[in-house]
């Protein structure tokens, strides 16, 4: 008479039908493809990656007649303009001044407000072309800088990680 076998098969023989079970079949060719070819194509990660955006001009100091603020609030005085901007959830406040030394002519200086952020500001004429900008880093305290400039219209936008920022034009009429 011979033993009945054993119901249990050995570890070895239970590690291999699992390992057997785990196994994933590729799928066909022809179905992966038909599987990509119904999302749509990509965009490019360059193009995805830069969001284009146009700041709210918030208040503007400069182009109000001195009547219209009154006698003591006409600008804090010496020709210091302050412009505020919004835009992406950040204020950009910008402070123009007359040149003090060199040349007749305008300082601009600008903060970006509400996060650290890397990038930098850039500033062209009116008319240039924008290879003709000028650019400058955004500092530790994401400041930045640009002068002395001549009267006349002037673009001015930041281009941060992620997204461009164009602020409204800046009218800079001839130094007094």
């Amino acid at each position: 008479m011979n033993p009945a076998p054993d119901p249990m098969p050995d570890d070895e023989a239970l590690a291999q039908a699992l390992h057997a079970s785990r196994r994933l079949e590729d799928a066909p060719e022809a179905l992966v493809r038909r599987a990509i070819g119904l999302w749509p194509a990509a965009p490019s990660p360059l193009l995805a990656a830069l969001r284009r955006v146009v700041a709210t001009l918030v208040s503007d100091s400069g182009p109000a007649p001195a009547l219209a603020l009154g006698l003591r609030a006409g600008g804090g005085g010496g020709g210091v303009r302050q412009i505020v901007c919004a835009a992406e959830g950040l204020d950009i406040d910008l402070r123009v001044t007359p040149t003090a030394d060199g040349p007749a002519g305008w300082r601009l200086a600008g903060q970006l407000l509400g996060a650290d952020r890397a990038g930098e500001a850039w500033l062209r004429a009116e008319g240039e072309a924008p290879e003709a900008a000028r650019r400058t880093p955004l500092d530790v305290c994401s400041e930045f800088r640009f002068g002395p400039l001549a009267a006349g219209r002037w673009a001015l936008g930041l281009r941060l990680d992620d997204v461009e920022i164009e602020l409204p034009p800046i009218e800079l009429p001839p130094p007094a």
